[in-house]
């Protein structure tokens, strides 16, 4: 079925789903038209007929999110107006206490309150110290320093200053609490204002970190769970996350975790603020603890520890766990949608897609912390950018980075490693086709759906298609039309026109246009004969010479010898 040739609600991507279909997920009905309706006042303007009605997998999990977070503030707001309206019958039975302001100490800024009991017969005098921290915490005073008059004091009477400058005797008989200007103003706004609940602790309230609410709810999915934390994963196998040793599969790295790591804090464990703080976990058949059943997604699984355990998570956070399958095989799923990858390294920043903590408000690009993003956003930072140690130019300061550490810093070149020996290579195509050759291990082949030719990577796949099937030339020669697939294609047919030749040989001067011609012309002065005819065995240096040598002496063309 068709759903239109762009997503409706980005314009980005091809649609995969209709906007006015009902659709059943967990056991739950959507149809994205009324959600964008419901959620948004968004009214989609469809007809009957209109095809281009269509909505991508990207822009369903984001409104999907959104109507849960709708349902979540509408919940909240009810759960607080009954909270609020608990408090505020229990603080009507309060006994009210008149207040009245004495005269400023000069010596180190402290106000004196006075208490009258004009309250019930409970409260008549305040007389030992009990009392007055009893006192104290009624007001919400429990960190300020209570400090009582001396007898000779409290029977001295005070003046208390009003604007004309003029005194008022006043009896004072009873304890005195001594308070800081910065506590009494503390606690006129706590008066005046409606505070979000906090928890409860023994010596008063307390407010409660991001931090400590993200080790809260990452410790307590690990506990309830079998969801298993991991650093990174390689060819060699997958590093636990907290102690960085490799172990070649899933099974061993839970093994390990479970005997050596079950009382460890992880977050504490990683030493990340949250700007840096991303954990990956693998959820593959992920399992309640408590009663074995089965969930999808971290998300699901958290709705059914709450609902059918009264595990508690702290939803006004951001959710900085990355979901993973691992699996044995050298493509790598995502866990929550249907794409696969050659690497690991491809599938993490695949994965920045779903985890939209931090935006980016140039190109929308959604990022799990914001040290990701702020990486990212230094790709926006167009100009011209010279190379500090050659005369190359580029247009993003990121592109000049990589330039200077992967060009003019052999050391830091990146390199993979052959698991099976000690061989590295600068590519994965070169690993792969290593093991392949040298150790018969087949590495993941994508398979073309038009010809019968496969390849090692995705993206050989990828340009075969774009060059053979779709004959894809966007580099034109501006001399005569001709078109490319690449660029340095037309580099090197660029020569037919300016008739330049650069490439000179050091043996007999002559003079090429290509670089590659003057390798083969290198063949003779080298005696490198490599091309043998399989008839008489007599050996060519270059593969036209053998061409005429077969048709010549044995009446059989090059071709039809190897087909033969």
């Amino acid at each position: 079925m068709s759903y239109g040739i762009a997503c409706r609600c980005c314009l980005l991507r091809a649609p995969d789903k209709d906007l006015k279909t009902e659709y059943s997920i967990l056991g739950k009905s959507e149809v994205y038209a009324d959600m964008l309706k419901e959620c948004f006042e968004i009214q989609m303007s469809l007809n009957a007929n209109e095809i281009d009605g269509g909505i991508c997998e990207i822009c369903i999990t984001r409104l999907r999110d959104a109507c849960d977070f709708k349902e979540q503030v509408l919940q909240c707001q009810k759960e607080f107006i009954t909270k609020f309206n608990e408090f505020s019958v229990k603080d009507e039975t309060s006994p009210k206490v008149k207040q009245e302001y004495l005269d400023l100490d000069e010596d180190n800024g402290i106000y004196f309150l006075e208490l009258k009991d004009e309250i019930s017969d409970d409260f008549d005098d305040f007389k030992d110290e009990d009392d007055n921290k009893k006192l104290a915490e009624m007001f919400g005073f429990n960190d300020v320093t209570i400090k009582k008059r001396s007898d000779k004091r409290r029977s001295k009477k005070r003046l208390l200053l009003d604007n004309t400058g003029k005194g008022t005797d006043l009896k004072s008989k009873r304890s005195a609490m001594k308070l800081s200007l910065r506590a009494l103003t503390q606690q006129e706004v706590m008066m005046n204002k409606i505070l979000k609940p906090v928890k409860i602790s023994g010596d008063g309230k307390r407010l409660i970190s991001d931090a400590s609410k993200n080790r809260v709810n990452v410790d307590t999915l690990i506990k309830y769970s079998n969801c298993t934390p991991f650093a990174n994963k390689t060819i060699a196998g997958i590093l636990c996350a907290y102690c960085k040793t490799t172990y070649r599969d899933l099974p061993h790295l839970r093994t390990h975790i479970l005997a050596e790591h079950s009382k460890d804090n992880l977050i504490e464990n990683k030493r990340m603020d949250k700007n840096n703080l991303s954990i990956k976990m693998d959820i593959t058949d992920l399992r309640c603890n408590l009663c074995n059943s089965h969930a999808d997604t971290i998300t699901n699984l958290k709705k059914h520890l709450t609902m059918e355990h009264d595990i508690k998570f702290y939803p006004d956070v951001y959710d900085y766990v990355m979901e993973f399958k691992l699996t044995d095989g050298e493509t790598l799923n995502c866990a929550l949608c249907n794409s696969k990858f050659e690497t690991f390294k491809m599938l993490l920043q695949h994965m920045n897609g779903h985890y939209r903590n931090y935006i980016c408000e140039i190109c929308d690009l959604g990022f799990i912390n914001q040290h990701k993003l702020r990486n990212h956003q230094r790709t926006h930072e167009i100009g011209n950018f010279n190379c500090s140690f050659c005369e190359k130019v580029f247009s993003t300061r990121v592109r000049k980075l990589c330039h200077e550490k992967y060009t003019h810093n052999p050391s830091a070149r990146y390199t993979t490693t052959c698991p099976h020996c000690d061989e590295s290579f600068t590519s994965y195509y070169r690993r792969n086709r290593h093991m392949a050759v040298e150790h018969n291990i087949a590495a993941a082949t994508y398979k073309c759906n038009i010809c019968d030719k496969s390849f090692i990577l995705k993206s050989k796949l990828t340009s075969h298609i774009k060059k053979v099937h779709l004959m894809e030339r966007n580099h034109i020669c501006p001399e005569c039309g001709q078109g490319f697939f690449i660029k340095q294609s037309l580099d090197e047919h660029m020569i037919k026109h300016n008739g330049e030749r650069v490439f000179k040989c050091n043996v007999c001067s002559k003079a090429y246009a290509r670089k590659k011609t003057l390798r083969e012309h290198m063949r003779i002065h080298n005696n490198d004969r490599r091309f043998k005819c399989g008839v008489c065995s007599l050996a060519f240096v270059q593969k036209c010479s053998l061409k005429s040598h077969m048709l010549s002496n044995h009446g059989i063309t090059l071709a039809e010898y190897e087909n033969a």
